[in-house]
């Protein structure tokens, strides 16, 4: 990633996908080569029994202005 770009992100989370392939992450639209496995998602770092929600913050440590731009933000949940 580059600063002073926009980049659109996505992440898809299919638990009927193999296991080497939980986890999809998107950049700009194109699926990208690195996955988040089962194994990842089963190791000790990975939050466990946690709601995941969007969440955005910004902090300068100086005077001057900052500003976060979020264009969109989207989520969606199949339900059996």
């Amino acid at each position: 990633l580059v600063a002073n770009t926009w980049y659109m992100m996505g992440f898809v989370y299919d638990p009927l996908e193999p296991t080497s392939r939980r986890i999809t992450v998107y950049v700009d639209n194109i699926e990208q080569s690195t996955y988040v496995t089962g194994a990842n998602i089963a190791a000790a770092t990975f939050p466990d029994a946690e709601e995941m929600a969007f969440l955005a913050g910004l902090k300068a440590g100086s005077a001057t202005a900052s500003s976060l731009l979020i264009d969109w933000w989207s989520f969606g949940q199949l339900i059996d």
